[in-house]
């Protein structure tokens, strides 16, 4: 009986072995002329489980940006500072550098205040209300801090979110990449303080 088992077990470890191989090799006429079997048997064994490791795989890239201006029309002429490029521009290199925090901060506050900007596109939200959420003003006066902090004052602000969505990993190649840029109201710093 033991021998029975041993037998059995060696087998399938023989078959397993064999699959892997030429799973894993080059593009060869064994591999062509059994390919329907090794796939069924090889892709469930290999085939990556997302929701294992990533129940919420990140399928966007975030970027805030900034613009600032000492009245409404210098506001809208000015063009936009991108605060996530700033920020991880010096912690890329020094993984400990005192921009790491405020990127985590701001990654932090980024899916509340998409989600109240969504809630403002679809009407269930109006400007007054998003202007006026604690989460909005959280994210303004600390951007506001780091205008300050770098001897910036200005009296209007505005910030955006632009999203970059990214396709499946499998369609990473055909599919082009899509953009969106949600945009909060114009704020008077004043109202900040």
């Amino acid at each position: 009986m033991k021998k029975i088992i041993i037998s059995i077990i060696a087998v399938l470890a023989l078959v397993h072995s064999i699959n892997t191989i030429i799973y894993n090799l080059p593009s060869n006429p064994v591999q062509q002329s059994h390919t329907k079997f090794i796939n069924f048997y090889m892709q469930p064994l290999f085939e990556q489980t997302w929701t294992l490791f990533a129940p919420l795989p990140i399928n966007t890239n975030n970027t805030l940006n900034v613009r600032y201006g000492n009245n409404r029309y210098e506001l809208i002429d000015d063009g936009w500072k991108n605060l996530t490029k700033y920020y991880q521009a010096d912690f890329r290199k020094h993984y400990l550098h005192k921009n790491f925090y405020k990127n985590t901060i701001v990654t932090q506050m980024e899916s509340d205040i998409l989600e109240l900007i969504d809630l403002k596109n679809t009407g269930k939200i109006s400007d007054k209300e998003l202007k006026n959420d604690e989460k909005i003003k959280a994210l303004y006066n600390f951007v506001l801090k780091e205008l300050n902090n770098n001897s910036i004052y200005p009296k209007y602000m505005q910030l955006s979110y632009e999203i970059e969505y990214l396709p499946p990993f499998e369609n990473r190649n055909t599919k082009k990449r899509e953009f969106q840029v949600e945009k909060s109201p114009i704020t008077n710093t004043r109202e900040l303080e």
